[in-house]
């Protein structure tokens, strides 16, 4: 029964790609808002798409979003605004609107307003939307984030850290091939599970015939064969070793 409930939570989340479909899309982020004379001020930041290159000192209406996301990869970055009014920036750690250009990381004053970039797991990021008009009269704007993973506003997204407890040993891995899912070494789901080649998940250690890695998938321990799992190399593991210590 308890291998039935744990099988049909996994299947709830994620129906299509545990069973080898295509994966869904991650959800899209949207933040909309009005600029206006009540918002507070920064020197303005000289922009040559998609860098920040300078900091002038032409006051300049802007709201700042702190967001983090829960899954590294490239993401892109969308602005609209009522007759175009509005251009952004991008912020990487922190933000200081005096010192306009330190973790200024990319930003987009071009038509149609667009910027990729990478962005790793955890890390703070301040999306920052201004009145790029002499006028600075302010007006209406929507933005968009689309990436692989979910965008949190305010603070970390809720990991499995807040779930169960995650071994410091634990790496983040990819699968090299697709994998059969295990309950435990050579105990495999039925109905049986696959995850897909490219897939990222945490591994915390082998099984004691070194046949089995057990890793942690939608805040759950599981097993896949060895064979199937290597580094992750995307820039927050940057193809970190495998544990290979005995779990059980």
């Amino acid at each position: 029964m308890k291998h039935i409930v744990r099988l049909l939570l996994l299947l709830a989340l994620f129906p299509l790609s545990l069973l080898g479909a295509p994966a869904a899309s991650a959800e899209e982020f949207t933040v909309n808002g009005i600029i206006g004379s009540g918002d507070p001020t920064m020197p303005v930041v000289f922009i040559s798409a998609p860098n920040c290159t300078g900091q002038g000192t032409t006051p300049v209406l802007y709201q700042a979003t702190k967001f983090t996301v829960d899954t590294a990869g490239t993401y892109t970055i969308s602005l609209g605004s009522a007759a175009n009014f509005a251009s952004f920036y991008l912020y990487q750690g922190s933000f200081d609107p005096a010192n306009g250009t330190a973790n200024c990381v990319a930003g987009d004053n071009s038509t149609p307003k667009t910027v990729t970039y990478p962005l790793a797991a955890g890390t703070v990021y301040f999306l920052v939307i201004f009145d790029d008009t002499f006028a600075q009269a302010g007006g209406t704007f929507g933005g968009t984030i689309n990436g692989p993973g979910k965008v949190c506003v305010g603070g970390a997204c809720a990991g499995c850290d807040a779930l169960i407890e995650i071994p410091s040993t634990a790496v983040g891995a990819t699968f090299v091939s697709n994998a059969e899912v295990y309950w435990a070494p050579g105990e495999l789901t039925d109905p049986l599970v696959t995850l897909e080649a490219g897939k990222s998940v945490r591994a915390t250690g082998l099984d004691a015939t070194g046949e089995y890695y057990q890793v942690i998938f939608q805040c759950d321990y599981l097993w896949v064969k060895a064979s199937t799992l290597g580094p992750n190399f995307d820039n927050v593991w940057n193809g970190a070793p495998l544990p290979t210590g005995v779990v059980n």
